[in-house]
This record gives C-alpha cells, structure tokens and sequence, in this order.
C-alpha cells in the first residue's frame, strides 16, 4: 500500500474522531505511559520486516470549540513494508521545528487546507467507511508537506538506545538522523518526542521497547537541553536479596557504578583540603 494519511480533530460541538476514517489500530496506546497526548508528541517507529507508523499530536488549530478552548489535530500515517517516503520525513520535520522554536506553522497550515466548514461536514458523516473521501484527505495533507533542505546526517549516526533534549542542538540533530534512516532509508528503529517522561522512566520504556528487537532508539525530551546520553537498564536485583529491598540495593549499586569517577574527584578534593588544613594549623 501507498502511505496513507489520516487526521483527527473536533468541531465547535463534536467531540475528537479521525475524519471518513481512521487508522487499522491505535498502536500509539502502547506509549501512553510515557506522554500525554493533547499535548505536542511524536512517535516513530518500524519494526524489522514490518509497517512504518507515524503519530503527531498536540498540533493547535486556530478554531475554537463552543466555549472558547483550543482546538488541537493528530496525524497518523503508515507505510507498508519496505515503503519509504520523504514527505512524511518533512512533516516530521516541520513538526520537531515547531516544537522546538514555538511555532505552529504545521498547525496554520492544515487550517489553510482544511475549512472550518469541510471539516464539520466530515466529522457529521456517519458512514462507517469512506475510501474515496478518505485518499482526498489523505493526498491533502501530503500536498501540504513543505519541501525543505535535504537534511544532511551527522558524520557519525548515533547508534543504540538512547534519550536526549529537545534544546540540544546534538542531540536534535541526532533523532532527526534517525528519523530520516527510518522514514527515508527504511531502516528499523524508533524516534520519539514524549512530554510526560523522566530520565527515571526512561529505563522501562527501554525495556519494553528493546524487547521488540529494535537496536536503535531515540528519545526526546521536550524543555530540556541534554546531550545524547544512553538509556541505562532497569537495576536488577542483588543476588540474595529479595523483592523492594533487591531492588533498591540493585539501583544503589547501578548508581553507584555510574557515580565512581565523580566520587574519586570528590575524594581527591577532600583529601587535598584536609592535607591543607593540616599544614595551616601545624605552622
């Protein structure tokens, strides 16, 4: 199959639901731990052998509803297996600009294509299918795509799992690699922007998504300038110790691990003032 657009969004009295038709399945539940989705997402995933799904949400529209609140779009789109295109590259894009600069030029523009009217015409229709309406609202949101600058990849592409800050210019340009070597080079992986996500959670988000067989993992913070830095595992508990208590002991040694080096700085600095103090009194 050729990539198929869908678009959700309400009217001034009727509530959200994708127009003419939506997507095989709401695949993106599975993230719904880890963002909230009226606010700006971003999930991008192929599997090994599999479909590419694509899912933008938290996108404003200018139109309100009847009691004045933002009106918001979601896009979905999917590929077949082994389809690529560029288009949904550039939507991505063009979205992740938005988020980062706060901007809506996305949002302007599907007000542009789609008229208050028409869409309230489309979220009245009750059929349960409607191919021919549906490829219109699907070749629409393709036309709106804007033909930006060839992106050019890092030197080096970051490999593994790994999470970092929407305000880092690395780690920006790092998920936007991947993004493309999914969308354009059809590549297995996953690029996220998820708004409801710590560097705590991030472990078991791993977890769950590295058992997809997935080698390559990005995830976005929004509001935070991180560099690109791996997702630690989920601590595993201390042989002999049970439960809450092995796994808090897990954790501490995880932590402590990862903290060895600053604390021998510390301890040099320690040591160096204790020697000093030392030495003033004996004078």
């Amino acid at each position: 199959m050729s990539i198929q657009f869908y678009l959700q969004t309400r009217g001034k009295t009727i509530d959200y639901r994708f127009l003419y038709e939506a997507p095989s399945s709401e695949w993106w539940r599975y993230y719904a731990d880890y963002t909230l989705f009226e606010d700006e997402t971003i999930i991008l995933e192929r599997w090994a052998g599999k479909e590419c799904r694509l899912y933008l949400s938290g996108i404003p529209s200018n139109r309100p509803d009847r009691v004045n609140r933002i009106i918001r779009y979601t896009l979905v789109a999917e590929l077949g297996k082994g389809e690529v295109s560029e288009k949904a590259f550039q939507l991505v894009r063009q979205f992740l600009d938005d988020c980062r600069n706060k901007s809506n030029t996305l949002g302007e523009s599907l007000d542009r294509f789609f008229q208050e009217g028409d869409i309230e015409d489309a979220l009245r229709y009750t059929e349960s299918s409607n191919k021919e309406r549906q490829d219109q609202i699907s070749q629409k949101i393709a036309n709106l795509v804007k033909s930006g600058s060839k992106f050019s990849s890092p030197d080096q592409c970051l490999e593994g799992i790994c999470w970092g800050g929407l305000l880092s210019d690395k780690s920006f340009k790092a998920w936007l690699s991947l993004a493309s070597r999914i969308l354009i080079d059809g590549e297995p992986g996953v690029a996220a922007l998820l708004n409801a996500t710590s560097e705590k959670s991030l472990p078991s988000l791993k977890e769950r998504l590295h058992r997809e067989d997935i080698e390559n993992i990005f995830i976005l913070l929004p509001d935070n300038d991180t560099l690109p830095t791996p997702i630690r595992d989920i601590p595993k508990p201390i042989e002999g110790f049970k439960g809450k208590v092995g796994n808090i002991i897990g954790g501490l040694a995880d932590n402590f691990r990862h903290l060895q080096t600053k604390v021998y700085i510390g301890a040099s600095v320690l040591i160096s003032a204790f020697i000093f103090l030392v030495f003033m009194l004996v004078r």
